[in-house]
Formats: C-alpha cells, sequence, structure tokens
C-alpha cells in the first residue's frame, strides 16, 4: 500500500484472523516464521545474550477456525 491510510480506514479493515487485520498483513513477507531454541546452558556460550522462552503457542489457522474470517 502506497497511499496514506486513515485510523478509521485501518479500524475498518477486514478482519483477517482476530486481532490481525488485512491493514497488518504485508503480502510478500507474510506466512512463515522460524523459530530456533536451545537450551538455557548452550545459550549461554552464545555471542549475543538470550532471550529466554517462558512458553509457547501455535494455532494452526484454518477457514473453519473459531476467530478466523474466510
Amino acid at each position: 500500500m502506497r497511499d496514506s491510510l486513515t485510523m478509521e480506514e485501518y479500524l475498518k479493515s477486514r478482519m483477517v484472523c482476530d486481532p490481525i487485520s488485512v491493514r497488518d498483513c504485508c503480502l510478500v513477507t507474510d506466512g512463515a516464521a522460524a523459530v530456533v531454541m536451545v537450551s538455557a546452558d548452550r545459550a549461554k556460550h552464545l555471542a549475543k545474550r538470550p532471550v529466554y522462552l517462558l512458553g509457547a503457542r501455535r494455532q494452526p489457522i484454518t477457514a473453519t477456525s473459531p476467530r478466523c474470517h474466510a
């Protein structure tokens, strides 16, 4: 999108999967993600300071998911 977008237009945009609307998606890059996890002991020896994951959840998004809008 190259044109300006008002807050009203953003808030009225079509919902893809609550709370994500079409204005929150980038057609070129959205659709994939990756996370590399290692044990806390291994992370201590890495060059960058680690981020500790306390919990995670994954839910497949389908047209029949309760909060998704086909």
